[in-house]
């Protein structure tokens, strides 16, 4: 079943097409692992280490229980501004909580890439795919991406990942794909994909040209797990599969709120977000299930009805068009009809209404005339308004002026009449 399945897998795809070409015109068979199905040995650019062994065509991580291996691309992958890598594999023998897990690894070629955590380091610049059934939601795959600045343990694992998707991959008799893809060309879209349905898909982290290394480790924790790799595909640009419109995507984890209707009593379960307001009938996973169904409407052109509507609105709009138009004739018409009527009048009646008009041009030139005169009184008032200060101290002057001068002559008077008097009396 395993070799069907190779087989099948490798036509498959052997048939998907690149936007710049076929597939075999981008796969990097240097760096690629194919066809073990018939090898006998492992590639010279490829290297395993710990337990991990070839056998019957595939590569087996852990052969044993409380076993570890990984196997790595010894030559470093340069990238340029795309790329897309597939692992195929699987998990057998076991089914449960378990410490082990399988994680593929992207990493800077100068990053370490030995280590005790799950058989692949624990502190790395680049990215980690980690497979594991350790989390509080089970079976899942976690994407972390380090700078070199942090180790990752058990304990810090699941807090560093950016996403993480559910996946029952334990106990599978048929292979899972796991697809990576990064295109700067696509506005830096880094995109994971596990049997051509979306884990995670981004655009906030840009990946920089040179050296990588690609490597898969696995540790099955002291348990019968037997993780498998069957096949590595390295291409240097991107596949269409890797552009279709995200239509399916892989089961998230979820939070659930229970509510119960206090009319009924009746109770019900109802998927929330941590951003849901307590009140609120209409949750944030609500509205991004609809974006997320009219996104993969657009982008798979499912736009039938959208078309149906414009065409009845094109219809609408002619007939609207055609009912102006026979409004604009009928009102000239009508507006013919008018200069008759008022011809057939006759001269009397239009020296009758140029009269009134003459009339009403008279009475609103004296009108004008009144409104002038009051103006220029409201400004001389105005002007007398503004010098009153200033007359009002002149005048307060000459009138003093004038009481000293009536003292100066009534005392001189006085004086007079006495020099009179003594002279009579002399």
């Amino acid at each position: 079943m395993l070799l069907v399945w190779l087989l099948l897998s490798f036509v498959v795809s052997a048939h998907v097409v690149d936007k710049s070409g076929s597939v075999d015109q981008v796969l990097k068979k240097e760096y690629s692992l194919l066809d073990l199905v018939h090898s006998t040995k492992l590639p010279p650019q490829w290297e395993v280490r710990d337990s991990a062994i070839l056998e019957e065509g595939r590569i087996v991580m852990t052969p044993k229980k409380g076993s570890k291996g990984s196997v790595w691309l010894k030559p470093k992958f340069q990238t340029k501004d795309s790329f897309t890598v597939d692992f195929i594999f699987r998990s057998i023998n076991y089914s449960g909580k378990s410490e082990g897990g399988m994680s593929f690894w992207l990493l800077d070629s100068k990053s370490e890439t030995t280590g005790d955590f799950h058989s692949g380091p624990s502190k790395y610049d680049g990215l980690q795919i980690l497979l594991d059934n350790q989390s509080k939601y089970g079976p899942s795959l976690h994407n972390i991406l380090n700078d070199g600045s942090m180790t990752i343990t058990q304990e810090n694992v699941y807090n560093s990942a950016f996403s993480s998707c559910l996946m029952a991959y334990q106990e599978s008799t048929i292979p899972f794909t796991l697809r990576l893809t990064y295109s700067a060309r696509q506005n830096n879209l880094l995109k994971l994909q596990i049997d051509n349905k979306v884990c995670f898909q981004t655009r906030n982290i840009q990946l920089q040209d040179g050296d990588y290394r690609i490597g898969v480790s696995a540790d099955n924790g002291k348990t019968d797990e037997s993780f498998e790799l069957l096949l590595v595909k390295v291409y240097d640009d991107v596949l269409n599969r890797a552009l279709e419109p995200n239509l399916k995507a892989m089961p998230q984890p979820k939070t659930v709120q229970k509510i119960i209707n206090k009319n009924t009593g009746t109770s019900s379960l109802r998927e929330k977000d941590i951003f849901d307001s307590k009140k609120s009938n209409v949750g944030v996973m609500d509205i991004y299930k609809k974006m997320n169904k009219l996104e993969g409407k657009v982008l798979s052109n499912d736009n039938s009805k959208v078309y149906e509507m414009l065409e009845v609105l094109n219809s609408e709009q002619k007939k609207m068009l055609s009912a102006l138009t026979e409004l604009s004739s009928a009102l000239s018409r009508l507006k013919d009809a008018e200069k008759v009527t008022l011809k057939s009048k006759g001269n009397a009646a239009e020296k009758q209404e140029y009269s009134e008009f003459t009339k009403m041009n008279t009475k609103l030139a004296k009108v004008l005339a009144e409104q002038q005169e009051i103006r220029n009184l409201h400004k001389n008032q105005q002007i007398l308004v503004d010098h009153s200060p200033e007359l009002l101290n002149r005048f307060f002057w000459w009138l003093a002026a004038l009481v000293i001068l009536i003292l100066v002559l009534a005392y001189h008077t006085y004086k007079i009449q006495q020099e009179i008097s003594k002279t009579k009396i002399l």
